[in-house]
């Protein structure tokens, strides 16, 4: 498959909840991306937890908290690939969903979008709430 192919599944599967994210996001207080910031000194107090996780947890924790993108890649395969994907997806609701589009919203979509998957990661795993800050 291709990157539109996957993406569109993802929309297909997702669509809704994704939609209802990127509205909850623009109704916190400030300008575009950025909105959600990673709580990194309790990440690092978690790490352990986290990494042996048995669900992958974005992408942005391994860089963060140091670990090896390719034990990551072994021990979660296709996670890198399903967040890009899933980073994209969000970039085009975000821009369907804008009427006064700019040069920087494809990045600024793209870039919410991985704010996004960090807050989908702490909903569906509520120990690890204190991970974001809003």
């Amino acid at each position: 498959m291709n990157t539109t192919e996957e993406v569109n599944k993802i929309l297909e599967k997702e669509q809704d909840k994704m939609i209802k994210y990127l509205k909850w996001y623009e109704n916190l207080p400030g300008n575009y991306a950025s909105k959600i910031r990673l709580n990194r000194k309790y990440a690092a107090e978690i790490r352990e937890q986290l990494i042996n996780n048995p669900d992958a947890y974005p992408t942005k924790l391994v860089y963060i908290l140091n670990v090896n993108p390719m034990d990551y890649n072994k021990k979660y395969p296709g996670a890198v690939m399903y967040e890009n994907y899933k980073m994209k997806a969000y970039q085009i609701l975000y821009l369907e969903n804008n009427d006064n589009i700019t040069g920087y919203d494809e990045d600024i979509g793209f870039s919410i979008g991985l704010e996004l998957i960090m807050k989908e990661f702490v909903d569906n795993h509520p120990q690890w709430s204190e991970l974001i800050k809003i």
